[in-house]
């Protein structure tokens, strides 16, 4: 089964990449990023440190690092 590595979030076409365990262990042990607990519903919430992580962790939540936003085009501004 493949593992889903980036999340849009519908609502505003915000783009997160979703870390493995091992990755997001690393990003909060060195403090290089903001790290997010994306839930089912499209929120997301910072995870403040590793016992929080591991709470996500153990009940499958997806977690993950900002990317940014996807410009979308609308027909009009198509050539």
């Amino acid at each position: 089964m493949k593992r889903k590595t980036i999340k849009i979030t519908e609502s505003d076409n915000f783009v997160w990449k979703v870390l493995t365990e091992q990755e997001a262990e690393d990003v909060i042990s060195n403090g290089a990023f903001s790290l997010y607990a994306l839930h089912d519903d499209d929120s997301e919430g910072l995870i403040s440190d590793e016992s929080e992580l591991q709470e996500h962790l153990e009940q499958g939540t997806e977690v993950g690092i900002e990317v940014g936003f996807i410009r979308t085009t609308t027909k009009s501004e198509v050539i």
